[in-house]
């Protein structure tokens, strides 16, 4: 067996979806053996190879043609016997305004070819929604065609969380197409051994790209303050692409480490005690840094005002809600147990673990009785956005 990988981008970062599909990519091949190929939907991509894949092309422009073109010459050669495609998307990845017609008309026309090759989506997010006067209020109807006909034309689809699986499942009712639900798993690696808080330093870590951590440090700058104060913290480490970053006070210094590579950011959150994120509940499992903090045992706090969770995530128990932390009871011992049972959650979903899923999930579909997938030569497809 062997995947096609349809990305957005490969980032030179460590998070992100081309940085999840690449860690993926290592997993299934040294778990399973299964090589990837990636076709980046990006016709200005210039990386260079990974270690992780066999071949890394780019679309050479976002069109139908140039999608079907990709796909083809990356199948070429054993007619795509043994061959799965894993799509990973995420509207706004392929098109500014999250709204990814080239996309679906290409994987429409490549369908339409009779290719008996089953294609799997990975639903990193479904669309947006927003305000009457935001742009994403009014362009989320024509989003949610496109993911729900990408839906229909695929075999399987997987996602993050479960407010996205009851979305999806809705969409594919009665069609008996599987919906597999899985957290994301760290960007930053799988550390064997945690400590306890104790023989940790009094460090709170916030960690994601500049334009996250930044919106993070604007929304949340008070409830950071507070939480280091209550849980005896004297350090924040920023890590990633140089941001603004707040003046905590005296008694709080703010070490700005820049980016990193993903075994030094491991090291840095296995010698600190706390991990600040700022997210709505419903949205933790897709995030890649909160699965980082918690793979490390840090005790993750978030700035999200409530306490309405999801995923099997509870308030006080694998996890804690900034506007608690005055509760009491946080000592040495109750970060501890938090961030002990915050990696117990983690690890029903660790990367080996989920790369057996993807594997077992791909391996089972079989072939499409008759050539293309459900939208026919018939059907209509939604005119370019």
């Amino acid at each position: 067996m062997r995947l096609i990988q349809i990305v957005p981008q490969v980032p030179r970062q460590i998070e992100g979806v081309g940085a999840y599909a690449l860690r993926l990519a290592g997993a299934l091949r040294t778990e399973f053996g299964i090589g990837s190929s990636f076709l980046v939907g990006d016709a200005t991509w210039d990386q260079g190879p990974s270690p992780s894949v066999d071949k890394l092309d780019g679309v050479s422009a976002r069109s139908s043609e140039a999608l079907v073109a990709g796909l083809e010459g990356l199948l070429r050669g054993d007619n795509g016997k043994g061959a799965a495609v894993l799509l990973h998307y995420v509207g706004y990845g392929y098109q500014k305004r999250g709204c990814p017609g080239w996309l679906l008309r290409g994987l429409t026309r490549w369908r339409r070819k009779g290719r008996r090759i089953p294609l799997v989506t990975v639903f990193h997010e479904l669309y947006a929604f927003g305000p009457p006067w935001r742009s994403s209020f009014w362009l989320s109807p024509i989003q949610q065609v496109i993911a729900r006909v990408v839906l229909r034309l695929s075999d399987a689809a997987i996602t993050s969380t479960g407010m996205y699986a009851a979305r999806l499942r809705q969409w594919s009712s009665g069609q008996g197409r599987e919906i597999l639900r899985v957290p994301v798993f760290s960007s930053v690696g799988e550390p064997e051994y945690v400590s306890d808080a104790a023989e940790r330093l009094p460090v709170m870590v916030v960690f994601g790209t500049p334009a996250r951590r930044a919106r993070l440090y604007r929304r949340a700058a008070g409830s950071i303050l507070i939480a280091c104060r209550r849980l005896g913290l004297t350090e924040l480490w920023d890590i990633g692409v140089p941001t603004e970053t707040p003046w905590l006070g005296d008694g709080i210094k703010v070490v700005r480490m820049g980016q990193l590579p993903a075994e030094a950011v491991s090291r840095l959150l296995s010698m600190a005690r706390v991990g600040f994120i700022d997210l709505q509940p419903a949205s933790l499992g897709k995030s890649t840094v909160f699965a980082a903090y918690c793979a490390h045992g840090l005790m993750p706090v978030n700035g999200w005002p409530g306490s309405s969770l999801s995923d099997k995530l509870e308030d006080g128990y694998n996890l804690w809600a900034a506007d608690r932390v005055g509760d009491g009871g946080i000592d040495l011992a109750r970060i501890t147990h938090i961030g002990r049972a915050a990696r117990a959650w983690y690890g029903e979903h660790a990367l080996s673990r989920q790369a057996g899923q993807y594997h077992a999930l791909i391996a089972g579909l079989a072939p499409p009785e008759a050539p293309g997938a459900a939208v026919g030569e018939g059907q209509s497809v939604p005119s370019r956005p």
